[in-house]
């Protein structure tokens, strides 16, 4: 697999009373590690849906290994671990940037559709693009 990198400050926000990042902010910082995936393979999430390709996210699994806290910087990892005409599946690895912590590790996978929600296949181009990334 082809790892993809980009860092993500924890803000305030993401944090609970005890300024641990909160377990549904995990799902935002992969959604932040894919999309940048996607536009550093030359399809940005914004072009593929004007195109009318949308990724709909059909499963996702989590596993919490250890607290990041306000203040922290992460190190998000992203790579494509399946593709296919209809499927794309990401995993992912987050930890601290300054000390290399694992804090979680996960995948998502993704159904191609229309902008209604009906499946598709991934066109050539799509598909080329993101088989760089593997």
């Amino acid at each position: 697999m082809r790892w993809f990198e980009r860092e993500v400050e924890i803000r305030y926000a993401d944090t609970d009373q005890m300024g641990i990042v909160h377990h549904a902010v995990y799902a935002c910082y992969t959604e932040l590690g894919r999309t940048d995936l996607c536009a550093k393979l030359g399809m940005p999430y914004a072009e593929l849906e004007n195109q009318g390709t949308f990724l709909m996210v059909a499963a996702m699994t989590s596993r919490f290994v250890h607290p990041a806290r306000y203040g922290q910087c992460l190190l998000v990892r992203t790579a494509i671990q399946r593709l296919s005409r209809r499927l794309l599946e990401f995993s992912y690895e987050i930890s601290v940037r300054e000390t290399g912590q694992l804090v979680f590790t996960g995948t998502t996978t993704h159904v191609f559709t229309t902008g209604v929600g009906k499946p598709r296949s991934a066109d050539d181009l799509l598909f080329q693009k993101l088989s760089h990334g593997t």
